[in-house]
């Protein structure tokens, strides 16, 4: 725990006015208070120069407290040092802390460096009374820049303000124009400037220039000030700034109740003299009674926070921080715990903290930092007994001990317990027996609706009574590899012995979703049911068509089909009887989004949805276009903002199973029909294109890859597990498979190929030609090397589209990345120890 320290009488906090332009001032110079809270806090000197501005700040703005509480002023982000923040109490008691990172990332005394892409904040906690927070975002290289930014977004009085801390000494100058006056003005500037003109003090120094002030000398009552309003009361007197004032009153003196702007030290009556030097706490302010003026009603000066912000505490109670947590800094700690909000107030809490803001169609605009696709680095799944042998452990599935996740899941429960965080009970799965319980416990409001956006909100939590898994998500969390066992400072980790998931350190959205449906990969094939990286819709007649596919190659925009009924864009499961949806909304990639070609996903980002890094110009109309963030681009929204949705989440078996490919090569068809073997084939084979920046890492533009059952990523158990469920499902219900190309045609898609991706339309009519049936009998071309079968006609498709050979410039330059091709599938197949038939059914080089 980190003990507060007093400010001492070695140190300086006076006030002043300049009489000729309506400028009071403060001034706060912290010696022997400094050093104290250095020796406490054994940091490097330049974290110590950046903590000891937060101390002047916090000693600064603690002068307008009125009753017993605290000022906290805190930065927090996703850089280096994630956690700057000092506080200073009514009776003058000063703490700091710091995370503390790798000495190297101390070299910058930039504050943007130092703490990342984050916010600024400013909390006045008192006891018996809701806590109060200002937020504004991170974005200058000086704590005094960000605060005088915070000051002019609260609307408050035009306000000045510098900060240093060298040589030990941390300083702060405050200057503010409580009024104008036009006469005065005039006077003072001969040009006749309609605003007076502003004093250009130094930096703080230790040698302040003299300016001539006026304060309060001269009150006659017991209680407070003999004048009953806001103006500073009693005569004036000529004072130097240089002049130190012990925070401690001087001897017969106390503070005056009633001139609290001015706060100055006033002369009381005789009757008064003795309660001033008996009462154990001389620092603090008279407390209001029947003889106190009016204005001390008031606990800040007006407008100290935005006119719009409010307490945000729907659930909120006293939170008692564990004394052997290392990460515990107070004794106790007010909090608020906001339970199952609705998207309405997560949207506003997320506005008021900062998090984000409105796009014209009013979605939640929001930016992950460096995270903006999922890091498969950094996943990870405890090793344990009940679930090892069953595990395909690996690059994808990699152990973690459970000793460390014990550890570091104390640290992040400590570490959200620090602040307010968001709960919601909810479930994966619209299934009444296979349906997962979960408590979602985040650290942003935009986490927590992105989480009520994503699973399924049920009228009724758990019906059944299963025990729920708990998911912990903090984002500003730091794990410290050294520490914590991790790869990063970034975390997913999956322990299934005791039903839980954590992310730590990581802001992009898609690892909660997908954390969970890597949980019910692992759980569901116990159950008989086939978990798939698939989206579903269903017709008028109650046609189900499933659409396998890695980011990128069309599930959403397939799927989200305004002449049918949609499922779900991305996960589901499938049982005896039915397709189930895991979840309860979607998350669509948002490059190159168009309403003409996506018009379901265009009407849905509205208010309730979430945006995430998409660039936004003028009137924040988004560019889709434009990847500066990223090329992973997204939206999230729930399945309520699409009209023609299966509003049960769920329907029958699939009458048609499409393989979404991506084919950066420009070889493979727009559509193949597969056999039985075929699709095995094709569905351990997970051909498609990796996407630039859909994972941490990737490679920039599109890339070929295979990802097994069109989901590695996700799979926990062998391959074979899922492909067998697959095959099971398929036969029993006569399912027929198809695979379509959504990538290039007429050439590759790589520098200099010279192909052009098929066109949406196009895809849309093969699409609807499966739907119908009209391609269940068709007659078929096999194409050489590839072994596929291609249709010789698609209704609503130009032929030259389906032979890919006719496309292309030169057929022998087609040839040539066939063949390249074939060789990659015949390696890639290999690994897998499959019947001789499956084998066949692939392609060939001989």
């Amino acid at each position: 725990m980190i003990r507060p320290v007093p400010i001492t009488l070695s140190d300086i906090h006076q006030r002043f006015l300049f009489e000729d332009y309506d400028i009071r001032g403060e001034i706060v110079s912290l010696r022997q208070s400094a050093a104290e809270v250095y020796r406490h806090n054994p940091y490097p000197a330049a974290l110590q120069a950046q903590l000891g501005e937060f101390l002047a700040a916090a000693a600064l703005i603690s002068a307008n407290l009125k009753a017993a509480g605290t000022i906290t002023v805190q930065a927090r982000g996703d850089g280096p040092v994630p956690l700057l923040m000092a506080d200073c109490t009514d009776r003058r008691d000063l703490r700091a802390i710091a995370r503390m990172p790798d000495s190297g990332a101390l070299l910058s005394n930039d504050l943007r460096q130092l703490v990342g892409s984050g916010h600024l904040s400013i909390t006045v906690t008192m006891p018996g009374r809701e806590r109060h927070q200002g937020i504004v975002p991170l974005e200058h290289s000086r704590l005094a820049a960000c605060l005088s930014d915070y000051f002019a977004r609260s609307e408050q009085l035009p306000t000045r303000l510098w900060l240093a801390a060298d040589s030990g000494r941390p300083q702060a100058c405050c200057c503010r124009r409580f009024r104008y006056n036009a006469r005065r003005s005039q006077n003072a500037n001969v040009a006749g400037s309609i605003s007076p003109p502003w004093p250009t003090p130094s930096p703080p120094t230790s040698n302040w220039h003299s300016a001539t002030a006026r304060g309060c000398t001269g009150c006659f009552t017991a209680n407070g000030c003999a004048s009953t309003t806001r103006r500073r009361c009693g005569s004036r007197a000529a004072v130097r700034a240089r002049v130190s004032v012990a925070p401690s009153l001087p001897s017969g003196r106390t503070r005056c109740a009633s001139c609290w702007r001015a706060r100055r030290w006033c002369r009381p009556s005789a009757s008064s003299v003795t309660n001033a030097t008996t009462s154990p706490r001389p620092n603090y302010p008279p407390r209001r009674s029947a003889r106190t003026p009016p204005c001390t009603d008031r606990l800040l000066p007006p407008g100290f926070f935005l006119h719009n912000w409010r307490p945000h505490a729907r659930t909120s109670a006293p939170v008692t921080q564990r004394q052997d947590s290392p990460m515990a800094r107070t004794e106790t700690a007010a909090v608020n715990v906001h339970a199952d909000l609705s998207t309405a107030e997560l949207i506003e809490l997320a506005l008021q903290r900062g998090e984000g803001v409105l796009t014209h169609s009013g979605a939640l605009l929001t930016t992950t930092g460096r995270h903006t696709g999922r890091s498969p680095a950094d996943r990870f799944i405890v090793e344990e007994p009940s679930t090892s042998e069953d595990i395909a452990w690996g690059p994808v599935n990699r152990p973690f001990a459970s000793e460390r996740f014990d550890a570091l899941w104390s640290r992040v429960e400590a570490h959200l317990a620090e602040g307010d965080r968001f709960t919601s009970d909810l479930h994966v799965g619209q299934d009444p027996e296979h349906y997962l319980p979960i408590r979602v416990t985040t650290e942003t409001a935009w986490h927590s609706l992105f989480a009520r956006n994503m699973f399924i909100r049920p009228p009724r939590f758990n019906p059944s009574g299963k025990e729920p898994w708990k998911v912990l998500h903090a984002a500003s969390f730091a794990c410290d590899p050294h520490r914590d066992g991790t790869t990063s400072a970034g975390a997913v980790i999956i322990h299934f012995a005791q039903r839980k998931l954590l992310i730590a350190g990581m802001r992009y959205a898609g690892e909660l979703k997908k954390g969970m449906f890597s949980v019910q990969n692992f759980l569901l094939p116990e159950k008989d049911v086939l978990p798939m990286h698939c989206a579903a819709n269903v017709g008028e007649a109650g046609d189900v068509t499933l659409f396998f596919g890695l980011s990128g190659t069309g599930k959403t925009t397939l799927s989200a089909d305004p002449d049918r009924y949609l499922i779900g864009d991305d996960e589901h499961g499938w049982t005896e009887g039915a397709v189930f949806n895991l979840e309860g909304g979607c998350y669509a990639k948002t490059i190159d989004l168009s309403h003409e070609n996506e018009p379901v996903i265009w009407d849905a980002i509205r208010f309730g949805a979430i945006v995430e890094n998409v660039v936004v110009g003028k009137h924040r109309i988004p560019d889709y276009s434009d990847t500066a963030l990223t090329e992973n681009g997204r939206c999230s929204y729930p399945l309520e903002h699409v009209a023609m949705r299966c509003v049960p989440n769920r329907a029958g078996e699939p009458s048609n199973i499409i393989f979404l490919t991506c084919d950066v090569t420009g070889v493979l068809p727009p559509v193949s029909v597969l056999s039985k073997e075929g699709a095995a084939y094709h569905f351990l084979s997970g051909y498609t294109a990796r996407v630039g920046s859909t994972e941490l890492g990737g490679e920039a533009g599109i890339n070929p890859t295979f990802s097994t059952c069109f989901g590695a990523p996700f799979m926990p158990r062998p391959a074979g597990v899922y492909a067998e469920l697959l095959m099971k499902r398929a036969e029993s219900f006569g399912s027929r498979v198809y695979l379509v190309n959504t990538g290039w045609t007429g050439g590759s898609g790589g520098a200099g190929g010279g192909g052009k991706r098929f066109p949406i339309p196009v895809t849309r009519a093969v699409v609807a030609a499966i739907q119908s049936g009209a391609l269940d009998d068709v007659e078929t071309i096999n194409l050489p090397l590839l072994n596929l079968a291609v249709p010789r006609h698609v209704p609503g498709v130009d032929d030259h589209y389906l032979i890919p050979r006719k496309n292309w410039a030169d057929p022998a330059t087609y040839d040539a990345q066939a063949h390249k091709l074939a060789g990659l599938f015949i390696e890639n197949f290999k690994r897998f120890d499959v019947a001789a038939a499956i084998v066949a059914a692939g392609p060939r080089l001989d």
